[in-house]
């Protein structure tokens, strides 16, 4: 992992960095933050926390689910340029 060189370099050379990863899974995270890593994100996490959000801005504080319809319509034009 470059982030291991990384970290492995920084911890060498004594360096007060503070250094951020990102890991797929709760096993690269753990790893990450074994090797020295301040702070991991993680993207499924990221991606639970963006649903709650999500979830919370249009359904609970509307009251119904139109909102949300509005807003998956929005996320899929997003990915559809991302092709």
């Amino acid at each position: 992992h470059a982030e291991k060189a990384m970290l492995e370099w920084l911890r060498r050379h004594k360096s007060e960095t503070i250094f951020v990863a990102c890991s797929q899974n709760n096993a690269d995270a753990i790893r990450m933050y074994k090797a020295g890593a301040h702070f991991v994100m993680q993207t499924d996490a990221l991606a639970m926390r963006s649903t709650r959000d999500i979830f919370l801005e249009t359904v609970a504080n509307v009251g119904d689910c139109s909102q949300l319809v509005a807003v998956g319509l929005a996320h899929k034009k997003k990915l559809l340029k991302l092709q």
